[in-house]
């Protein structure tokens, strides 16, 4: 009789009815709050007394599978007991699924989860799907007046919006050169700083809440400042010597010609007239 009840409930395509009678045939999950705060909670799901082994997994209200922690599993007599574990945290519909390919058979339970209180913050510890970790920041090239900085972050999804900041100033910086695989996102952010201080690179990412940044310190010393000065009077004064030097020229090249051009002097008459006198 158990025989023709499996093959009966094979007969099923995706069935999510469950019966009672087949043995084995999980019932609906068991779910949970666990444990809430502001801007999480964390959700549990659970089977007893399940033959052959369910799989479970949690969907949200789209139907996208989320990740979870490793199930804990426990046996007894060959049927299986098994807790699921997920944290999410936006206000949504969430939906535990356990599937035993085995007999086709396929039910679920739902929840509501209100997310109360959302802020920008560092979610790297909640082990959110995405969540990009601590930016790559590194000094590129360096001379004697400007530092270029670069910012790496790998395998980000949602896709995040990076930053320079010095101080508590927005840095200008260069377009941001963006690779896209399957869905995550590597983002490389340059800028050039030219004096002393603390620099970070911000990496947001507003849909899941999550912020997180990396620094680095760029040093300008008294040395290199003094260097700059030197090379900058130098250049300053080599122009005013060249402007100099050209001028003269230009004046000694035109006053030339005036000179050789200049009347020869003239006798006066009166002294002519007195040598006449004189041979008389």
């Amino acid at each position: 009789m158990e025989v023709l009840l499996l093959v009966f409930f094979c007969l099923q395509t995706g069935s999510d009815v469950t019966f009672a009678a087949v043995n084995g045939a999980a019932l609906k999950p068991y779910v949970t709050v666990v444990d809430q705060t502001k801007d999480q909670a964390q959700l549990q799901c659970e089977v007893q007394e399940a033959f052959p082994k369910p799989e479970l997994h949690w969907e949200d209200g789209a139907g996208n599978i989320l990740p979870a922690e490793k199930p804990k599993e426990s046996e007894r007599g060959g049927r299986y007991d098994i807790i699921l574990q997920t944290t999410v945290t936006k206000t949504d519909n969430y939906r535990c699924v356990a599937v035993q390919k085995e007999i086709n058979h396929q039910t679920d339970a739902e929840t509501y989860v209100y997310i109360h209180g959302r802020i920008l913050k560092d979610r790297t510890d909640e082990n959110i799907p995405g969540a990009v970790p601590k930016p790559s920041v590194k000094i590129l090239d360096q001379t004697l007046s400007r530092v270029l900085l670069q910012c790496k972050v790998r395998g980000a999804f949602p896709k995040p919006e990076l930053e320079w900041h010095g101080g508590a100033n927005k840095l200008p910086a260069e377009e941001p050169e963006v690779t896209e695989r399957e869905g995550r996102y590597d983002i490389i952010l340059q800028t050039t700083v030219t004096r002393t201080d603390n620099y970070r690179c911000v990496a947001t990412q507003k849909e899941i809440y999550h912020q997180t940044d990396a620094g680095t310190y760029v040093y300008f010393s008294w040395v290199t400042i003094f260097l700059i000065v030197v090379d900058v009077i130098m250049a300053v004064l080599v122009a005013i010597w060249l402007l100099f030097a050209v001028t003269r020229c230009i004046k000694s090249r035109t006053g030339s010609p005036s000179q050789s051009r200049q009347p020869s002097p003239q006798v006066p008459a009166s002294s002519g007239r007195s040598r006449q006198q004189a041979v008389r």
